[in-house]
């Protein structure tokens, strides 16, 4: 990944309408160029070089049995062939150079951001990459995500459009009342899913995290593994974990 992609991606981010209800949210369709989702496409790793999620993030133990994951630093990224490792090396390298969150913070969503927090200038933020490997039976219930999540992007990796009906969901409680400060996830039967987004190649979901930011996913019912490659700001010291 170089400047130019980088540079693309922030275009069609800046350029798309923000969905305000029920939360600011926005899905975008060809967010690479056809060439490097090519590519991304071709390097990603083997299943048996993911661990579940338990053991990358600390999440409960046994938790999240059908969710696996691959954190993009260099320990973790040391499994990987030469190949591999090179092209993820440098797409985080890039991703994470700081223009791609300096961006949403502070000119796509900055509205958002210091209506939430009244001393912006004064916070530090950072951000992160994991690629994510769903399977069979895996689900999400409805949640907001951590009180320290600021915005997440969910990139979504398939290679065709037969997984159309496995992308994120969008709900709100029925009890309308109701909001959450993250952490929990909660049943699907309080909920009324009102959009699930399409699970398309080279499409991205993305969200402002607030007490109302309520997405899950349904369960999954076909042996068909689910690639995700999530980007998330957040707010705080950086997790000593990563």
């Amino acid at each position: 990944m170089d400047i130019s992609e980088e540079l693309k991606i922030a275009y069609k981010i800046a350029n798309k309408q923000i969905n305000i209800f029920p939360y600011p949210h926005l899905y975008i369709n060809n967010i690479f160029t056809d060439s490097f989702y090519s590519q991304i496409i071709n390097h990603l790793p083997h299943f048996d070089q993911l661990k579940t999620l338990s053991d990358v993030r600390p999440v409960t133990k046994g938790a999240y049995k059908e969710r696996f994951a691959l954190n993009l630093d260099d320990k973790s990224l040391g499994v990987l062939s030469d190949k591999n490792y090179l092209f993820w090396s440098n797409f985080r390298k890039q991703f994470l150079s700081g223009g791609i969150k300096n961006f949403l913070l502070t000119t796509k969503f900055s509205a958002y951001v210091e209506a939430r927090f009244s001393n912006f200038k004064e916070l530090y933020f950072y951000d992160e990459l994991l690629l994510i490997n769903d399977t069979l039976n895996y689900s999400l219930g409805p949640h907001t995500d951590s009180p320290k999540k600021v915005m997440s992007f969910l990139f979504y990796l398939p290679s065709d459009e037969s997984q159309i009906e496995l992308g994120t969901s969008i709900y709100i409680p029925k009890d309308r009342s109701f909001a959450c400060a993250g952490l929990t996830h909660h049943l699907h039967d309080d909920f009324i899913k009102i959009h699930t987004n399409d699970f398309l190649p080279n499409s991205v979901f993305g969200f402002i995290k607030c007490n109302n930011s309520f997405h899950g996913v349904e369960k999954i019912v076909s042996d068909e593994r689910r690639w995700v490659l999530l980007y998330d700001i957040y707010v705080g010291d950086k997790r000593e974990d990563n």
